[in-house]
């Protein structure tokens, strides 16, 4: 019987439910470079030609959307989150439809967690990540009152028939931690239970 195993930060996603027998093959593989964390994928029962072709799928998507939501580096041929927030307050910039997808997202995180995860809060977490850069700092409370002033989830516009995301504040930026490390989990999972595993 098959079992694929992916652990991405504390999320664990178990493709079959079977129990594995002593006999299984097992195969494991681990990734460093996504979202700054450590993702594990264990099988149990498959031959390594397969294994190698299902966690290769399933690097993809890791990296696609490690990219995707990448608040500090743009890369070649891909609008990204970086992207984004250059362009915010000066115009739409289009991008993959995936992305959109996660932006809408977060949207409802914000929305079913009563606000309390707001992927519109990057002016107030760039103080947080620029202190840790410089060591025991913390970002001073007027600076991050200052920057709340400018996360406003409803100032983020998508425009589903042109494919676009434009951010109504220049001073606006938006922040996918929260949520991106989960999604794409989510969407690797998915990609398991289209193949059967």
């Amino acid at each position: 019987m098959k079992r694929f195993l992916l652990i991405l930060t504390v999320i664990l996603v178990a493709a079959g439910c079977c129990s594995c027998g002593g006999g299984e093959t097992k195969n494991t593989r681990v990734f460093y470079e996504y979202f700054d964390t450590v993702t594990e994928i264990t099988a149990f029962g498959e031959t390594k030609e397969e294994f190698d072709r299902v966690t290769g799928e399933i690097e993809n998507i890791l990296k696609e959307y490690h990219r995707l939501a990448d608040i500090y580096n743009e890369y070649y041929g891909t609008n990204n989150l970086c992207t984004v927030n250059k362009k915010a307050g000066k115009e739409p910039v289009k991008v993959n439809e995936k992305l959109l997808d996660l932006i809408e997202y977060g949207i409802q995180a914000y929305s079913v967690t009563n606000g309390q995860t707001n992927i519109a809060l990057g002016a107030v977490t760039k103080l947080w990540h620029q202190a840790r850069q410089k060591g025991n700092e913390l970002p001073k409370e007027e600076s991050l009152k200052e920057a709340a002033k400018y996360c406003n989830i409803e100032d983020i516009v998508i425009d589903r028939q042109n494919s676009t995301l434009f951010l109504k504040d220049e001073k606006m930026s938006l922040d996918l931690g929260a949520v991106a490390k989960g999604y794409a989990c989510e969407m690797a999972a998915k990609f398991l239970e289209d193949e059967g595993k």
